[in-house]
């Protein structure tokens, strides 16, 4: 067929061209007539592409060359390394009409511009290098847009490379959306075994294994069903999670937010901050160098804390250990020295606090401690700095239905209470004086528990009681004195009788 035919052909073919004549802009200083038809054919493969790239639906609404056409293998027949249709000796018109765009054999499909590669498309050429065989299924196409410098490995089936430049993927279903230098998958010469992985852009990121996800950032690897969300320098694998931050490690259904150098083995969770280490299900929540590695272990932050014991808590601090199972150590220093069950709270200073045996409760409060009893704060005790007992609320405006007692009844009481010496069962080696409760509570009628006796009763029944005493010694004393002045005035009549009958005597000179 002769060109201008041909031309007429194509002319009469294209119901939506403009009319004759109006062609557009002229080329550009430096540009060919050549080169805008070549983006113009890359336009139509694109446009075609959307529809019909890898598939032999229509373009909808096309018209052009029959049908046979688009069924023939087009050719190089011009030598210039451009595919032509049959019947086309060069891609030298405006816009190619077809219903399907690229190869029905294993020859890839390529989208050029200015002699540079932005699109490749194939199926890879022998059938696959994984487990399954040729027979299975179908092959399925492979896409590569963006620089020449991407690559999706020849016998990989099912991936794509969205975009940028010099990434690769190696396993089939893998995908690197877009930025530079970005890996998914093995290089291991097998299509199947470490598929479905993924990087979404960034740079220098790697998903190395089976269902592996690095998001974005840059420098961070994702291994078997692992994800990295973005940061720089990140690791997850084995189901790990790492959201982002930097130089962070997940691994083992591990998780770590963010933070820097925070590592998350089997089960553990950090959640920021940096250098902090959580194994065996437990829990960093943040703070510089905390360890939390027994099972089920938690460190809520704070800086060079560990929790080492099976469900041990420091919930912060500085410098606290929590090596006993079910321990708890909060504050400055508080150590349990591995005995289990202890609640240890320290102070602001240096000194280290710590049990002296296990299920212990110890305190390290040098400016005192004080429990209140009531939500208005009206009652409770206090053990003063430096102090060593316990005082407690007894201001008259704290009490109400204030009554006098009878001293005496009260001494009489205490004359008539069981006062014995006693251990208890749980204590060694320590032995109490003082009543039952039982009784201390039918004999005085005082406190809220049959079962207890409240330290301020007991002191209020003994103050009672002196005050009884001393008004019985009183009473006893206002007795005496007066027996004593009686006694003391028989005397001195007795002596002046004496005196009488001695004076007497004298006179009469007996």
């Amino acid at each position: 067929m002769r060109d201008s035919d041909r031309r007429e052909n194509t002319a009469r073919d294209r119901t939506n061209d403009p009319a004759e004549g109006d062609t557009g802009d002229e080329p550009a200083e430096g540009h060919t007539t050549s080169g805008r038809h070549r983006r113009e054919v890359v336009s139509a493969l694109l446009a075609a592409g959307g529809i019909g790239l890898f598939g032999s639906r229509p373009v909808r609404g096309a018209t052009g060359p029959p049908a046979s056409v688009a069924t023939e293998h087009w050719t190089d027949s011009d030598g210039d390394g451009l595919l032509e249709a049959p019947d086309y000796d060069g891609i030298d018109v405006d816009t190619v009409h077809a219903e399907t765009v690229g190869t029905r054999d294993t020859k890839s499909v390529e989208g050029i511009v200015d002699d540079e590669r932005f699109l490749r498309a194939f199926i890879e050429e022998s059938g696959g290098s994984g487990s399954a065989s040729e027979d299975d299924v179908s092959p399925e196409a492979s896409v590569v847009v963006g620089h020449e410098s991407n690559e999706i490995e020849s016998f990989v089936e099912g991936a794509t490379i969205g975009g940028g430049k010099e990434n690769a993927v190696h396993d089939d279903y893998s995908v690197v959306g877009g930025g530079s230098g970005n890996v998914a998958g093995v290089a291991d010469g097998v299509s199947d075994t470490q598929n479905h992985a993924t990087v979404g852009g960034g740079k220098n990121n790697e998903a190395t294994g089976h269902n592996a996800t690095v998001a974005g950032g840059s420098g961070n690897s994702a291994d078997l069903d692992g994800t990295v969300a973005g940061g720089s320098g990140n690791s997850a694998g084995v189901t790990g999670t790492v959201a982002g931050g930097e130089a962070n490690t997940a691994r083992g259904d591990s998780a770590v937010g963010g933070g820097t150098a925070n590592t998350a083995e089997n089960g553990g969770v950090v959640g920021g901050g940096s250098s902090n280490t959580a194994e065996k299900h437990s829990v960093v929540g943040g703070g510089k160098n905390n360890v939390a590695d027994g099972a089920i272990a938690t460190v809520g932050g704070g800086k060079d804390n560990d929790a080492n014991g099976r469900r041990a808590t420091i919930p912060g601090g500085a410098g606290n250990y929590a090596d006993g199972d079910y321990s708890f150590a909060a504050g400055r220093e508080a150590v349990d020295n591995g005995k289990d069950g202890t609640i240890i709270f320290g102070d602001s200073t240096w000194n280290e606090v710590t049990p002296d045996r296990p299920d212990q409760f110890v305190v390290q409060a040098g400016g005192g401690a004080t429990l209140y009893s009531s939500s208005d704060l009206s009652t409770g005790v206090d053990l003063p700095a430096g102090g060593g007992s316990w005082s407690s609320v007894s201001a008259r405006a704290a009490k109400t239905a204030v009554s006098p007692v009878d001293p005496q009844a009260v001494l009489s009481g205490v004359e008539s209470l069981e006062v014995s010496t006693w251990e208890y069962d749980s204590e060694e080696d320590a032995v109490h004086m003082g009543p039952m409760a039982e009784a201390f509570h039918q004999e005085f009628g005082l406190g809220a528990d049959r079962e207890r006796i409240a330290t301020v009763d007991a002191d209020g029944v003994a103050l009672a009681a002196v005050q009884g005493l001393a008004e019985r010694l009183d009473e006893e004393t206002r007795d005496l004195r007066a027996k004593n002045e009686r006694l003391r005035e028989r005397c001195s009549n007795l002596e002046a009788r004496l005196d009488a009958l001695e004076a007497s005597a004298s006179d009469t000179g007996e």
